[in-house]
């Protein structure tokens, strides 16, 4: 998360399942509660081809492998993706770093 923060760059964390997924957005949330960047660094939940927490627009994005792999495969939903990947420093602009 520090790292992410740091950086100043969107971050994709992918894990194996999607209960592995679930838990660690709430870790994620806990932490950046607990460090006081809850409003500045956003998270997002994304599996089963919906976002079940946050948005495309979020800093961190959880997901699992199937739906990371899925989304670059089918086209149709891949648009969110790339604009994901490409994102600009969103987390350096709200941090003021």
């Amino acid at each position: 998360i520090l790292l992410s923060i740091k950086q100043g760059k969107k971050t994709v964390w992918v894990v194996p399942t999607t209960f592995t997924a679930i838990r660690t957005y709430k870790s994620v949330t806990s932490e950046l509660t607990k460090m006081g960047y809850e409003g500045l660094v956003s998270a997002a939940l994304y599996y089963g081809g919906q976002f079940e927490f946050g948005d495309e627009n979020a800093d961190i994005l959880i997901t699992n492998i199937d739906t990371f792999l899925g989304t670059m495969i089918k086209n149709c939903i891949s648009h969110w993706l790339f604009k994901f990947l490409n994102g600009k420093d969103a987390v350096v602009k709200k941090l003021g770093i």
